[in-house]
């Protein structure tokens, strides 16, 4: 079985991307007031917390993606970029930004 994996990288591009303009949206702006209870500045804040994590995390994501489509223009896609030993399909298939094999991720 052959698998795209260009093609699925732009498909997972595309969506973190989108993803990330989603979350993006409900960012809050900084110049925007802050609520007057406590309770409710409280939950704002965890609110606020919890998006930048999440924006944060996207852009790793769209990193790592933007990555495995340099490593396979350069020809190293499915090769660990630790031990250079082969990816497993298995794991390509389900993290197809992986650039390390199973037993280097593993490592610190």
């Amino acid at each position: 079985m052959t698998i795209d994996f260009r093609a699925r990288l732009l498909a997972l591009d595309e969506e973190l991307r989108a993803r990330r303009a989603r979350v993006d949206a409900h960012l809050r702006p900084v110049a925007e007031p802050v609520l007057a209870d406590a309770e409710d500045q409280f939950l704002q804040r965890q609110s606020d917390d919890v998006i930048q994590a999440l924006a944060l995390r996207l852009a790793v994501e769209i990193d790592e993606v933007a990555g495995a489509l340099r490593r396979l223009d350069d020809g190293v896609y499915g090769r660990c970029e630790r031990c250079a030993r082969a990816i497993g399909q298995a794991r390509l298939v389900a993290l197809p930004a992986a650039s390390r094999c199973a037993d280097c991720a593993r490592l610190p």
